[in-house]
Parts: C-alpha cells; sequence; structure tokens
C-alpha cells in the first residue's frame, strides 16, 4: 500500500472518530469550593492535593444527567480523620470525610453529608492503606451529595 493511501485511511479514521464523539457535557452541577484537613499527615506530602484530585474524580465518575439535579452546590470537603493502627504485620486505616454542601451564591450551608472507611494492607505499605481508606471516605461522601440536593427544597 503505498503512503498517499496509509494516509488517506489515517484521515478518514480520526474523521470518523472525531464525528463519533460524543458532544461535550454540561458541567458537573457540583463543584469543589474548597479542601481542608484537621489532620497532619506525615505520610502524606500534599494531602491537601491529594483530597482534592479525589474528590474531583469522584465529581466526575457520577452520571448528573441519570441523577437530574435541579440545583447547583459548592462542596467544602474536610478529612477529619486519618488513623492508622499496627496489629502484627497488618496496618489498618481509617479516614472519615465530611462535605459541606453550600449555596454557589450566598455561601449559606445547605446541608452536611459524611463518608468513612477502612483499608487494611501491609505494615509496610501504610501509604496506600491510607490512600485507600482516604479514597474510600471522599467516594462516600461525594456518592451521599446527589441524595442530599435532591432532600432540599
Amino acid at each position: 500500500m503505498s503512503s498517499r493511501s496509509l494516509l488517506a485511511i489515517a484521515t478518514l479514521a480520526i474523521g470518523l472518530s472525531v464525528s463519533h464523539m460524543a458532544p461535550a457535557s454540561e458541567p458537573a452541577p457540583v463543584e469543589i469550593a474548597e479542601v481542608a484537613s484537621r489532620v497532619a499527615s506525615p505520610r502524606h506530602g500534599d494531602l491537601l492535593g491529594l483530597m482534592r484530585s479525589e474528590a474531583e474524580s469522584e465529581i466526575a465518575a457520577i452520571d448528573w444527567k441519570q441523577n437530574r439535579l435541579k440545583r447547583r452546590v459548592r462542596v467544602a470537603a474536610s478529612l477529619l480523620k486519618l488513623e492508622s493502627t499496627q496489629k502484627g504485620g497488618a496496618l489498618r486505616s481509617h479516614a472519615v470525610v465530611s462535605a459541606a454542601l453550600l449555596d454557589p451564591k450566598s455561601g449559606a450551608l445547605l446541608a452536611i453529608v459524611e463518608g468513612r472507611a477502612e483499608s487494611e494492607g501491609r505494615t509496610g505499605a501504610a501509604v496506600l492503606t491510607e490512600r485507600d481508606a482516604l479514597s474510600g471516605a471522599m467516594r462516600g461522601a461525594i456518592a451521599a451529595i446527589p441524595g442530599a440536593v435532591r432532600q432540599m427544597k
């Protein structure tokens, strides 16, 4: 096959794939206003950055069209607890995340949701075990947002 034919096929393939791409969807009705932590963890250098990344990933994973939320909210997420205990060669980490749902215009508190999670791992894998617990707690808090917003009047 000549290079000209390959170029034509490649151009056609790119054109077809672009034409079948989903149109850009509306932004999520939920956005992160801030993240904070009452916990200082020597194992995690940028704990707030990790929290923001986890929260944004969880918000992006929710099918907002299916949830049909009529109200926009801002979220202030706070890590309340991140503890690890060691027993033998196992490490158990526990995390609690609280998320305040705020009116985007006035900043008024609309609701508070919470997520809790535990994770187990090897003693030498404390960073990963704590990260898993934090991820699970953030997932639980963010997953509770659609239900909390639907209950608002």
